[in-house]
């Protein structure tokens, strides 16, 4: 099966205080159509610059792609115009962005909003046609009422009914990939269920591939495919889901799984990992756990890591698997 995305050796920096603080390195990861993809990590860790990439949405003025290839359907993302580009967006490649209330336009009417994203990319769609779509998206993800939530504010619509939006701008011209950041971030948990059920539809009925960015590891059991754990901006594991769950190879992802309460086990105290992320602008040197590694090595200390196959399908960077 041909991808449908392909990250290859991706490098992203931000600028800061007269800083380069590199955000992104050497990340690679392909997505299959119809494939559910979880991007899990700490908070700065890379995860959202690398959507943020996908989409070619990082400020000129904050940062840059400065090498690497996005393939999308073939197409290098990241040599398109700004003109090809909003092609892509919303119409090929949609996004639902965290904090869905600050994401829509308060001044704007919910329905408007949507439906000049449809008008965007269908030019020759009359302003009823573009209408009827919008209610439709509405319709697609549950929102009650869509006619009357069409005309709605954002400020009159529950936090769940605007992600709810959120999700039917994203998925109003039918896009091949979705990517979701944090889609169920200061939801509670009913709401949370509702929306994860919706993503599963959506590839489901859809065929719809997705690329699911969180901390929260065990929405990413559920839905998941694919699992990538994302350290200091790399990629430190990549495998099938029950594999990562199952027998996790990094110290990092050991590290995660066993912080994460457990009913069954019934864990009398929970594991933290000591210590922060690093500072993207003073990164250690050698591989970029080993400050807070419980099994660190002399050559973790001085050498940079690199990525191995350990078993099928199930790739990690540590020198416990490649001794160099």
């Amino acid at each position: 099966m041909n991808n449908l995305l392909e990250i290859k050796n991706l490098n992203v920096e931000y600028y800061k205080g007269g800083q380069i603080i590199p955000a992104v390195r050497g990340v690679g990861l392909t997505i299959k159509p119809g494939e559910i993809i979880g991007l899990v990590g700490e908070s700065g860790c890379g995860k959202s610059t690398i959507a943020l990439s996908i989409m070619r949405l990082i400020p000129p003025k904050q940062g840059k792609i400065i090498s690497g290839q996005i393939l999308f359907d073939n197409k290098d993302i990241v040599k398109l115009s700004e003109d090809e580009c909003r092609d892509y967006r919303g119409n090929k490649i949609g996004m639902v962005f965290q904090e869905a209330f600050s994401s829509l336009n308060p001044v704007f009417r919910v329905g408007n909003q949507i439906k000049e994203a449809i008008q965007l990319h269908n030019p020759d769609f009359t302003s009823q046609k573009s209408k009827q779509r919008a209610i439709a998206a509405l319709q697609l993800v549950n929102i009650p009422q869509p006619e009357e939530r069409y005309d709605a504010y954002p400020h009159q619509l529950s936090g769940g009914m605007q992600q709810r939006s959120m999700l039917a701008m994203a998925l109003a011209c039918q896009p091949q990939l979705l990517i979701a950041d944090e889609p169920t971030t200061a939801l509670d948990v009913t709401i949370q269920a509702q929306i994860l059920e919706l993503l599963v539809k959506f590839r489901k009925d859809l065929n719809m591939s997705i690329l699911l960015i969180t901390h929260n590891l065990a929405i990413v059991s559920q839905l998941a495919d694919t699992v990538a754990i994302m350290y200091a901006g790399q990629i430190i594991e990549l495998g099938p889901q029950e594999k990562i769950f199952n027998n996790p190879l990094h110290p990092y992802t050991v590290g995660l799984l066993n912080s994460v309460p457990d009913i069954e086990t019934k864990k009398e105290r929970l594991v933290q990992i000591t210590g922060q992320i690093p500072d993207p602008a003073n990164l250690p040197k050698g591989c970029l756990f080993n400050l807070r590694c419980p099994a660190i090595m002399d050559t973790c200390r001085r050498m940079d890591t690199s990525m191995v196959e350990w078993e099928e399908q199930h790739f990690v960077q540590c020198f416990k698997y490649n001794p160099g």
